[in-house]
């Protein structure tokens, strides 16, 4: 190691091997400015002005992001050691097991935080996860409200899917749940969805 300094011994960060292959610069780049990308979304409905790159209101730009928590996943416990270069990311290629719980949130670029959807496989769906949401009455709980002025909604949406993950389906649903949060606002943005991957203009 003392005659290569540029390397090092480092954790080595574990990459869904799936996800790596498809996720690259080109596809990344694609989401937001390609003919179909996010950009050319946003100024077709009338989000975006088209010469300056402003968006108009930003409450009608929400973003959305699902965390997965992957059970019984080969990434869990302490990270194994690698030689890598030095100030760089060291990631190694892994297969992890789709079936999992995970939580999907939504904010608009105005900073109000949606209600979550938390999405479980029908294998760990029980009458006693369901029972489980209920807080005491002395407890801040999901009581269907919107709070404006703390830009916060107490919505919550639970869906079931094969593996406990985002699938088309449950991506619709949520996305109406959105809707109702919307109009509960008192905001009348609502007269349709354009939608892209992970973010979309009401």
């Amino acid at each position: 190691m003392a005659r290569h300094p540029q390397l090092q011994s480092k954790g080595e960060k574990a990459e869904d091997a799936k996800g790596a292959k498809k996720q690259t610069k080109a596809t990344v780049h694609n989401h937001f400015y390609s003919e179909y990308g996010l950009e050319k979304e946003l100024v077709d409905a009338g989000v975006m002005d088209p010469i300056t790159k402003r968006i108009s209101d930003p409450r009608r730009v929400i973003g959305i992001d699902e965390t997965p928590q992957m059970l019984e996943n080969n990434s869990q416990g302490p990270r194994p050691k690698a030689i890598g270069v030095r100030g760089e990311q060291l990631c190694r290629s892994t297969s992890l097991n789709r079936e999992s719980v995970s939580i999907c949130m939504a904010q608009d670029l105005n900073g109000l935080q949606y209600g979550p959807q938390i999405n479980v496989a029908w294998t760990l769906w029980t009458a006693g996860l369901t029972e489980c949401m209920d807080a005491p009455d002395w407890a801040m709980r999901f009581d269907d409200q919107i709070y404006s002025f703390d830009k916060k909604s107490a919505y919550l949406l639970m869906c079931k899917s094969a593996h406990g993950v985002q699938t088309a389906e449950t991506l619709r649903d949520y996305m109406a749940n959105i809707d109702l949060q919307v109009a509960r606002g008192g905001r009348n943005l609502c007269s349709g969805w354009t939608r892209s991957t992970s973010s979309f203009t009401a």
